[in-house]
């Protein structure tokens, strides 16, 4: 990586080619490091856990990057960071994340030329280890839904069991009074068999007929 040095007279290291500078950042006096051959710029795109992420690079490829160990305790990474990616060189579509910048890096990158005018930079800078924010729920969206609508749904049965036994109640003149019990027991397991398979708004749509 190509680096521009700290702004105060301190002896750098790296070999000849080593780009040398001012880093503006008086909060973070730390070298500004350019890309070298078999690295690129990238954008993150998604967080995806267990050190990986999804970065759009600046060559136009998406790749899948891996956060290295020794950054994963020390920095902390977010959608829409501007990071460094040392490439593979038999997996083109696969990188390993070895810097990421703060806002004011990634524009002096862009003042420099190295980021190109359309990328834009993510102002909202946080601070920690990437464990910090690794806590991951591994549930299906549509269970979840699923159990929400089934709680306000059991409730609406219960009311419906009731206004039925209540009409029961209220048929005083029944003839046949066998034959309407046979019915009661099947209109409840109808309703049980409802109240487990619709949802809310079926269920909602099933009383209203019933009256």
């Amino acid at each position: 990586m190509h680096s521009i040095g700290f702004y105060h007279t301190q002896q750098m290291t790296g070999g000849k080619n080593r780009r040398r500078g001012k880093n503006e950042n008086e909060d973070n006096k730390r070298e500004l490091d350019f890309k070298e051959e078999g690295q690129e710029y990238a954008q993150v795109v998604k967080m995806l856990g267990n050190g990986r992420l999804e970065a759009q690079c600046f060559d136009g490829v998406k790749r899948l990057a891996h956060i290295r160990g020794k950054m994963r305790k020390k920095v902390w990474i977010n959608q829409g960071d501007i990071i460094l990616l040392s490439l593979r060189e038999y997996q083109d579509d696969k990188a390993d994340v070895i810097q990421k910048y703060t806002p004011e890096e990634a524009r002096q990158l862009k003042a420099y030329g190295e980021l190109p005018d359309t990328a834009k930079i993510n102002e909202n800078e946080t601070f920690g280890g990437e464990d910090d924010d690794e806590i991951e729920f591994d549930f299906d969206i549509d269970e979840v839904r699923r159990r929400d609508q089934n709680e306000p749904a059991r409730r609406v049965f219960a009311h419906l069991l009731f206004l039925f036994f209540l009409f029961l109640r209220s048929k005083r003149k029944i003839k046949r009074k066998k034959k309407v019990c046979f019915t009661s027991i099947g209109s409840i397991c109808t309703l049980l068999f409802i109240a487990r398979t619709l949802d809310i708004s079926q269920l909602n749509m099933y009383a209203l007929q019933k009256k």
